[in-house]
């Protein structure tokens, strides 16, 4: 299967789990308005969907998947059935450890990533326990990571991209069932808060039984420190750092935005959905497509495959982004007041909002091609050079708020 053929059945699975993320936030949009609730909902999801990408799509992937395809291409199910039963074991034990430590300490947490927040106000209050409640999501969707990797090394991609819709479907349907119920707004978002994990669980139930039904097997068990886990383990160690600084920029985003009236951490992430459109379809859809692939060319020394793959990503993704990009920008108003304003959600929210995506969209050519570059960096094992580009990207992206966000204060 081609880089281009596995991108395009990721992107078509990943845009519909996009179109149906659009429906979950037109619904809060319209049921909950942008305000304090709809605020400190996003940040608690947000602060567990950072650590996902740090533990899930980020660092472990990019240690995890070269090795465990090469062992899979060199050695045979079986052994690959050991190291993925090893790392699984591994990894969820680490996992518990953190979000237990993470939980204990969750109002210094909030207080870091929502310094605009009093630490007396019901604000803050109301997030920390949002974030308690679904923060243990991040153990399932990382395990539901982890699976979803093995599926992709033996070229099965449409389970894992379909199922990027799941919680959107479970948190739609939870808005639309608290609305006719006609609860307030501080029992829904408990409500989503509960639903956010009841995702991940049943995301990760439905990832496992489709590995099993493809004869891989997890095995848990407690001898599970061996040379092959210790090196990915190490390997991750630079993805980490480099996860984590892609994250430490969301972190600070979120940290200034606090600062900013009720209602602007809601807007922001509402132009975010509508960028994650071309954002999914192109530059999700060529890593995911392209990071298995260049492994397994890597894994038997097949160079010139390798090349043409990552060659047909790179002018796949060149032409498409700048006529995404310049849509978005061009559009700006039109695109969200047709996207989200209805019922509470109004006139000048939909200002705040397209000004947001402007600054988005600016940057999607560079963000999908910095996805492409680095499954490349991946492949090879090579998980230290993104970290470099990463580093530098956070120091701009703070110079940058620090200068400008003072302008758009009330």
């Amino acid at each position: 299967m081609s880089v281009v053929k596995s991108a395009l059945t990721v992107g078509v699975f990943t845009l519909f789990s996009r179109v149906v993320g659009y429906t979950r936030e037109c619904l809060m949009a319209a049921f909950l308005g942008a305000g304090k609730y709809t605020d400190c909902l996003l940040i608690a999801v947000r602060l567990a969907n950072i650590f996902r990408r740090i533990f899930a799509e980020g660092a472990f992937n990019a240690s995890f998947l070269p090795r465990f395809s090469n062992v899979l291409q060199k050695d045979g199910k079986e052994s690959a059935n050991t190291v993925l039963s090893d790392v699984f074991s591994c990894l969820l034990m680490m996992l518990m450890v953190f979000v237990t430590v993470v939980l204990a300490f969750f109002p210094s947490v909030v207080e870091v990533a929502a310094r605009g927040f009093d630490v007396f106000s019901e604000k803050f209050g109301l997030t920390v326990r949002l974030g308690r409640i679904c923060f243990p999501f991040l153990i399932f969707i990382s395990l539901s990571s982890m699976c979803a990797g093995v599926l992709n090394t033996i070229n099965k991609f449409a389970l894992p991209a379909a199922l990027h819709c799941l919680p959107s479907v479970v948190n739609g349907t939870a808005l639309v069932i608290c609305h006719f119920m006609g609860l307030d707004k501080y029992i829904t978002v408990h409500v989503l808060s509960v639903c956010v994990l009841l995702a991940g669980v049943l995301h990760t139930f439905i990832l496992f039984c489709a590995i099993k039904h493809y004869k891989f097997n997890l095995k848990f068990n407690f001898h599970c420190w061996t040379p092959a886990v210790k090196d990915i383990m190490k390997n991750m160690i630079p993805g980490i750092i480099g996860a984590g600084v892609w994250q430490i920029n969301m972190l600070v985003d979120t940290s200034i935005a606090s600062y900013l009236p009720s209602g602007t951490i809601t807007c922001i992430n509402f132009a975010e959905r509508l960028n994650q459109f071309p954002l999914a379809t192109l530059g999700i859809a060529l890593s995911t497509a392209l990071l298995p692939m260049l492994s397994n060319c890597l894994a038997v020394n097949d160079y010139k495959r390798a090349g043409d793959e990552m060659q047909q990503g790179l002018l796949f993704a060149f032409f498409l982004a700048f006529f995404a990009m310049t849509m978005l920008i061009s559009c700006n108003e039109v695109i969200v007041a047709v996207a989200f304003q209805r019922g509470l959600f109004g006139p000048d929210e939909v200002k705040v909002t397209a000004s947001a995506l402007v600054g988005l969209a600016l940057g999607l050519p560079f963000y999908i091609l910095s996805k492409v570059y680095s499954s490349v960096y991946f492949a090879a094992k090579d998980t230290k050079t993104p970290v470099i580009f990463a580093a530098i990207s956070v120091v701009v992206n703070l110079i940058c708020l620090i200068v400008l966000v003072p302008f758009f204060k009330s």
